[in-house]
């Protein structure tokens, strides 16, 4: 599985419209994505490859080091790209920074 770093950082309303947009590019052009958030994208990637689920992609979209922010930008872009499931591990307060990702098949 390839992991990509293309993601935006700053002020959560800033980067809220253009996620938005990104990630529905990816959903139109591929045949299934997923989005979820992590405080590790190496190991993320590694437990996404075991699985044998077929993600060939682990593209970071965002990073923040505030653990709300990346909880309300997941819900909102899980909800807006609500056919996509909402993967998430689990984060403490004192791991960041933190990621959201988009996996892709």
């Amino acid at each position: 599985m390839e992991l990509q770093y293309e993601y935006w950082t700053g002020q959560f309303e800033d980067v809220k419209g253009s996620l938005i947009r990104n990630i529905s590019q990816y959903s139109i052009n591929n045949n299934a994505i997923k989005i979820g958030i992590t405080t590790n994208p190496e190991k993320r990637k590694k437990e996404h490859q075991n699985s044998k689920l077929g993600w060939k992609k682990m593209i970071i979209k965002y990073q923040t080091d505030s653990e709300k922010y990346i909880n309300v930008m997941d819900e909102i872009l899980s909800n807006y790209h609500w056919d996509f499931a909402n993967n998430k591990e689990n984060i403490s307060e004192s791991e960041n920074p933190y990621y959201l990702y988009l996996l892709i098949k």
